[in-house]
């Protein structure tokens, strides 16, 4: 089970009931246990996993605070053992398990990190270790963060779990509306968004020219979408339960540097390498070129988490490379400038982030650079307009269909481009249903239904799934 399929509105409503009926005391022994039936609706056969991966971080994190000296070390070593060497052993022997119809555990990558940054948080004296079980599980296996992120903290999350939570009618209405932008991001662009992509990156070498060139922006803006409105639902779903998760996307698009790109994508990984990874290396402590090495060094982990093939690593290294090249460029001086310097930077952030999107998203580097240098080859808007409509028609089949569907595809984007400028600039802190909750009555609700129509119309044309695939993107990381 996802947020996207049909069946978890049917799941949400019985969990919040049974959340919110329960005695305070029993609340999160029932989040939990609706979370490991959320896990177990995907793949049951990884739930004992789960649970035992649970009571071990429990366990070792019990040790920590009883420990010193070299047994406490021990104990940390022992648990960052546990946590990472399952997640290496299994993404690669990925390739292996393919070969059976057992899938990987859910959500393994997230897991991980937010397991092993709360021993290490513990380890590092920044909080006391968890002496409740219950709570200790659902903080590493809560359902709201499993999928994809936000990766949680202790100090945010296992806080909030001390204190008893209740029903408020005008936050389950807020966090509805946000979960509805979530579903216009992901179900009317994202998923639409990903006919043409796919056609594009499932076979480069068949397309040159500006084919080429609206597969990679079709890929960028799918995977740009598919995540905004993941981060969405995440936010709204945990806001139900009266619990307040991590904001993890916050229009990285409108981004005027790689630096401040990554403080808006995926907000919670950049800040966990950060924390684990580049500040234990050294940080920007050692001078210039150790701090390059480091993020170097930070990039690549970021790569290989996402995935063990090549490409994830050379996506990574380019994204420590373009923030190399950024401590070498000289800062901005005087304000009459700064408009001018914007703009360029907004430009050159975009055009390096689709760049490396297109060794994320290809199948070999070879594909990839086949890519990047055939978009200049025979680029006619003919050749671009017969590779879509082809692309379209694969699934649509006729001429009627097809044009309706680029249509909405267009104004789908538009729509989804428009809130975020919207996010950006005039919602405060971002809070894109807190803004449209504040319009007039009348606008408010003309907004709600065009909402819910976006939102069934592509329904309607994902072939009345609410994705294609039934996940997001991130969730194969």
């Amino acid at each position: 089970m996802t947020f996207m399929d049909l069946s978890f509105w049917i799941f949400l409503p019985a969990a919040a009931l049974l959340y919110y009926a329960v005695p305070a005391r029993w609340q999160n022994a029932a989040l939990l246990l609706a979370s490991w039936a959320f896990y177990a609706f995907t793949t049951p056969a990884w739930l004992p996993l789960l649970i035992a991966a649970s009571a071990a971080v429990w366990a070792v994190g019990l040790r920590l605070g009883k420990s010193s000296g070299a047994a406490r070390k021990g104990w940390m070593a022992a648990g960052a053992a546990a946590t990472l060497g399952a997640l290496v052993l299994l993404r690669f022997a990925s390739a292996a398990v393919q070969r059976f119809t057992l899938a990987l555990p859910l959500g393994l990558s997230f897991f991980t990190l937010q397991a092993l940054g709360y021993l290490i948080d513990v380890y590092r004296g920044k909080y006391a270790a968890e002496r409740s079980f219950v709570r200790a599980a659902l903080f590493v296996g809560y359902f709201g963060c499993v999928l994809s992120g936000p990766i949680e903290r202790g100090d945010n999350l296992l806080v909030q779990l001390e204190a008893p939570r209740r029903f408020d009618a005008n936050r389950a209405a807020h966090s509805l509306v946000t979960i509805a932008f979530g579903y216009l991001y992901k179900v009317a662009a994202a998923d639409l968004l990903a006919i043409y992509a796919n056609a594009v990156f499932g076979d480069v070498r068949s397309y040159t020219g500006l084919a080429l060139t609206a597969g990679a922006l079709a890929y960028g803006f799918q995977l740009y979408f598919d995540f905004a409105g993941y981060s969405l639902m995440a936010l709204g779903v945990s806001e139900l339960l009266g619990i307040r998760v991590n904001k993890n996307f916050d229009t990285p698009y409108f981004a005027r540097s790689i630096k401040e790109f990554w403080g808006r994508w995926h907000m919670s990984l950049s800040s966990w390498l950060r924390d684990y990874v580049y500040i234990p290396l050294g940080g920007n402590r050692k001078g210039r070129a150790r701090k390059c090495v480091n993020l170097l060094a930070t990039f690549a982990v970021s790569g290989l988490w996402h995935g063990t093939g090549l490409t994830y690593f050379v996506w990574g290294l380019l994204h420590g490379a373009y923030q190399c090249a950024e401590t070498l460029l000289p800062r901005r001086k005087g304000p009459g400038k700064r408009r001018a310097a914007d703009a360029l930077g907004w430009a050159a952030t975009f055009l390096l982030v689709q760049l490396a999107w297109v060794f994320f998203r290809a199948q070999s580097v070879s594909d990839a650079l086949y890519l990047l240098a055939a978009q200049f080859q025979n680029a006619s808007l003919a050749g671009l307009f017969d590779a879509v409509f082809a692309a379209y028609n694969e699934s649509f089949q006729t001429a009627l269909l097809v044009y309706a569907a680029l249509a909405f595809t267009l104004a789908a984007c538009a729509a989804c481009i428009l809130c975020d400028f919207w996010r950006r600039f005039k919602a405060p802190g971002g809070d894109l249903a807190g803004a449209a909750m504040a319009l007039p009555r009348a606008r408010r609700w003309i907004l709600y239904y065009l909402l819910a129509g976006m939102v069934f119309a592509g329904y309607l044309l994902n072939n009345g799934y609410f994705a294609t695939a039934a996940n997001t993107l991130y969730q194969n990381f």
